[in-house]
């Protein structure tokens, strides 16, 4: 990338912009959300409390995991592929 190429700037702040807006729009839909479940789980006995955020810890961690992964291995083939 050039210093002077002002288009590609524009792109990467507006993409930048972008994602800042969402994941500010999925914090916000988050903490809605867990108040919603925090709520919820007031009625039950602790120990169905602690499994049910176990499950719900286990799947956010593999929520994130996996577009990790396909994005490292997308990063493998572009590696691979450059090689060659």
């Amino acid at each position: 990338m050039h210093h002077a190429d002002k288009a590609y700037r524009r792109r990467c702040l507006a993409m930048l912009l972008l994602f800042a807006v969402i994941c500010t729009a999925a914090l916000w839909w988050l903490h809605d959300w867990l108040g919603t479940v925090v709520a919820g789980l007031g009625d039950l006995p602790s120990h169905q409390q602690h499994a049910w955020l176990r499950w719900l810890i286990g799947g956010f961690g593999i929520a994130f995991a996996l577009p990790l992964a396909t994005l490292g291995e997308t990063l493998r083939r572009f590696a691979r592929a450059a090689r060659q």
